[in-house]
């Protein structure tokens, strides 16, 4: 029943050009309404962002590391190469004498 008497009180001053406080009112909370309403889909969408984000880190982290390990094995097949060719050149030459001690 309060509610009825202040809603004819709002529509009797705002016919006479008078803006009550609770007009004033319902107009800031629709304000904030629409601004919190465009602030929470903004967050959302940063949110969606950042994850997306995430996972482009997570799989280049993980790009990185078998690049790395491939670099590894990569640079220990070279070392061996080295070895055995250069085994293989002392032999051919007669210099061969055995395992080198390191």
């Amino acid at each position: 029943m309060e509610q009825g008497h202040q809603e004819a009180l709002a529509s009797a001053n705002e016919a006479s050009g008078h803006t009550t406080e609770i007009e004033i009112g319902r107009k800031l909370s629709g304000l904030i309404y629409r601004v919190s309403g465009a602030s929470v889909s903004d967050i959302g969408m940063l949110i969606a962002e950042l994850e997306a984000l995430r996972d482009f880190l997570l799989s280049e982290g993980q790009r990185i590391r078998r690049d790395t390990e491939y670099a590894r094995l990569n640079q220990s097949a070279i070392n061996s190469t080295k070895v055995i060719t250069e085994t293989l050149l002392r032999w051919k030459a007669g210099n061969y004498s055995g395992p080198r001690a390191r």
